[in-house]
Order: structure tokens, then C-alpha cells, then sequence
């Protein structure tokens, strides 16, 4: 797979709802053959944006190809991790070098210029997904429109925040029915727990969804099912959502889940991930829209896990790691993440439970003033 970078195109936009984008997935065939890298080309809404976006650093995509609906098939964990960081990284370069060339206006000036231009800050994102022709099967996109649609509305009805991934790059690397292909095993990711389809059972993909997580389960491995006690399983993708308030006019919206949904040579790696996005009501507009905060996120989390016996069914021991406490650097933004991430080395002969210590902290500083807020996962 060759380096790609694209250069040109014309004004994309965000119209189709998340109804829409959901009805047209579920009229995709999952008989799609494996397909790489499309030659596609694809057009910016103004110049700028195009010659900013090649100042990004190319990524080498790999073996990267599509399978089914929309799901991207990955090599191997490394691959998805690689692939993951590279994403990550250029979203973070994108955002900089636009607020670097626009260092002249005000955050209200700089908010009308982002508004009138249809300014995304995941523009790596948008255009990884119409490269290999995911967007309409994207998690992220239908996300983001759903969210969109919400902010039009002026916040009415429930904040539409995706349960299991919130993080938007993560969200990109997999379908609206929260799948991605390993090598030759899809996970398929329901609240219940995780579960490991063979590739070669992708054609029957939909009457799978269709089941129930106990009928599907008994076909396929699961990785973990939920279990009641006073911690919150990593396994088990837990989120929460809140609208923090600093005025009448000024919220923040946060969210927070913990997912380990994936295991490395042994290794699994529990994570939280905590997400905000700063908003205003634009009195102009009479509507509220993102803008741009002085902002520092922090967290704060225990991870904990137990094992048992797997003759037995008995446990053997359980641990907490260290406190864990991850801090982000103050920056002027729309969107911004926190990710505390542990590694627990399994051994063989045992079934492992992981999860977080119930009340993980975030601490959200904006414009120098700290918001502690507990987090508690429902």
C-alpha cells in the first residue's frame, strides 16, 4: 500500500442525518469483497484548507482494507494501534497549524471565520474515511451528525453521545454496528460484552445483529460478560454523559467511558477515556455552536482486576494497579480527550475480570478555574 495524501476536492458536507446514515448501512451488502486503498479524490471547502491539510505528515496506511459493512481490516493490534496513533497525531498538527496561520483574530472572530468556512478539526478523519469509502458506514460520521443535528436543535432531547467509543478517532476505525476486523477475527462490540466473529462468517454478519447477545454468544467466543459488583468492567464498554454549565450561555459537554476491548501478546490494556466538547449559544445565529476554551483536562483512575480458576471456577487472587493520573496541556480548543491506559499481563489456566474503581475523577480546567467532576458510569 502506497503513502497517501490527498491534495483536491470540492465542498463536502454534513447533511445526511444519523437516521439517514443508519438506514443506508442497513441496506449495504455484507457480501462487499475485500478492497484496499481507492484512488479517489477528494475537495476541500476553501484552498486554505487544502494547503494547510499537506503540510500534514503522510501516513503509511499498510494492509489496510474493507470488509462487510464497512469494516476496516487491520493486520494485526499493532497495525490498528499504528494506524490509531497516525490519526491521532495529524487531528492534533491539523488543529495547530490552523489556529498558527489564523493567530491574528480573536476566539469570536476566529469562531465566525471557522463557522463561514465549515471548519471540522477532524478533517484527518473525514478524509481517511472517504478514502476507503467508509463514510456512510462510519461510527464517527453518523456521531457527528447526530451531534450536529442536536446542536441545531439548541440542545433538546438527550445529548446524543455514543456509549461505547467516544473517542473520535477510535469511533473512525470502526462501523455504526461497532465492528473492526484483527487479522481474521471480527470484534463486535455490544454492551453486553465483546464478541469474536470469524472472518469467513462476514456474509452472515446481518441476521448476527439481529440476535440477542445471549443467542450470538452461544455461537461465537465472548470475550467477557457483564458482572454486578462495586467496580465497572473494563471489558464492558460503561460510559457517562454530562452537561457541565458555566452559564446561561456557556456549557460544556462531557463524556466518559472505559473500554478494554482488545488483548495484545497476553497483555490487556483497560482504559478510560474522558471527552468534552466546548460550546456557546451564538445570540447571532440563535443556535448554540462549538467554540474555542482555554482548556486542561485531568484524570485521575484506579484499574482492578480479579482471576479465577478456570477448572475450579474459584478465584485466585485479585490486584489494583497504581493510581493513575493523566494530565493534558492547556490548549485553545473545541474538542479535547484524556486517556488513562493500564497493561495487565495475563497467565494461562485462569479467566481474567478487569475493570475501574467506581468515582474516577476528571478535572476540567477552563479559562484557569478548575470543575472536578466524579465520574460515575451508569
Amino acid at each position: 500500500m502506497k503513502k497517501q495524501k490527498l491534495k483536491k476536492a470540492s465542498f463536502w458536507s454534513m447533511t445526511v442525518t444519523l437516521a439517514v446514515s443508519l438506514f443506508f448501512v442497513g441496506l449495504t451488502s455484507c457480501e462487499k469483497e475485500n478492497y484496499p486503498l481507492k484512488s479517489t479524490t477528494y475537495t476541500f471547502s476553501s484552498r486554505e484548507f487544502a494547503d494547510l491539510y499537506d503540510r500534514l505528515p503522510e501516513i503509511d496506511y499498510g494492509s489496510l482494507s474493507v470488509v462487510g459493512d464497512g469494516i476496516l481490516r487491520f493486520q494485526s493490534f499493532d497495525h490498528f494501534e499504528s494506524i490509531y496513533d497516525n490519526l491521532e497525531r495529524n487531528c492534533e498538527i491539523w488543529d495547530s497549524i490552523f489556529l498558527v496561520s489564523h493567530a491574528n483574530l480573536s476566539n469570536s472572530e476566529l469562531e465566525d471565520y471557522e463557522i463561514l468556512h465549515g471548519y471540522d478539526e477532524f478533517l484527518p478523519l473525514v478524509i481517511f474515511e472517504h478514502n476507503y469509502d467508509i463514510s456512510n458506514t462510519s461510527l464517527r460520521k453518523a456521531q457527528s451528525d447526530a451531534y450536529n443535528n442536536w446542536l441545531n436543535n439548541n440542545l433538546k432531547g438527550e445529548m446524543p453521545f455514543d456509549s461505547l467509543i467516544i473517542d473520535d478517532v477510535e469511533q473512525t476505525l470502526f462501523n455504526v454496528f461497532h465492528e473492526v476486523c484483527i487479522g481474521d477475527t471480527i470484534y463486535s462490540l455490544r454492551r453486553e460484552g465483546v464478541i469474536l466473529i470469524p472472518l469467513d462468517s462476514v456474509n452472515n454478519l446481518r441476521k448476527y445483529r439481529q440476535l440477542s447477545f445471549e443467542d450470538i454468544s452461544a455461537i461465537f467466543p465472548v470475550i467477557q460478560k457483564a458482572w454486578d459488583g462495586t467496580i465497572e468492567f473494563a471489558y464492558i464498554p460503561a460510559g457517562k454523559n454530562d452537561t457541565l454549565s458555566l452559564s446561561s450561555t456557556e456549557c460544556v459537554c462531557v463524556a466518559t467511558n472505559s473500554a478494554a476491548w482488545f488483548r495484545m501478546n497476553n497483555s490487556t490494556k483497560p482504559k478510560v477515556v474522558s471527552k468534552i466538547i466546548n460550546q456557546k449559544y451564538k445570540a447571532s445565529q440563535n443556535k448554540w455552536v462549538k467554540t474555542r476554551r482555554w482548556t486542561a483536562l485531568e484524570l485521575s483512575v484506579f484499574f482492578y482486576w480479579e482471576r479465577y480458576d478456570i477448572n475450579t471456577g474459584l478465584q485466585a487472587d485479585n490486584g489494583l494497579s497504581n493510581e493513575i493520573d493523566i494530565s493534558t496541556q492547556t490548549k485553545n480548543k473545541r474538542t479535547m480527550k484524556v486517556k488513562a491506559k493500564d497493561s495487565i499481563t495475563e497467565e494461562s489456566g485462569y479467566d481474567y475480570y478487569y475493570g475501574v474503581k467506581r468515582d474516577p475523577q476528571l478535572i476540567i480546567t477552563i479559562n484557569n478555574i478548575d470543575h472536578p467532576l466524579p465520574i460515575v458510569f451508569y
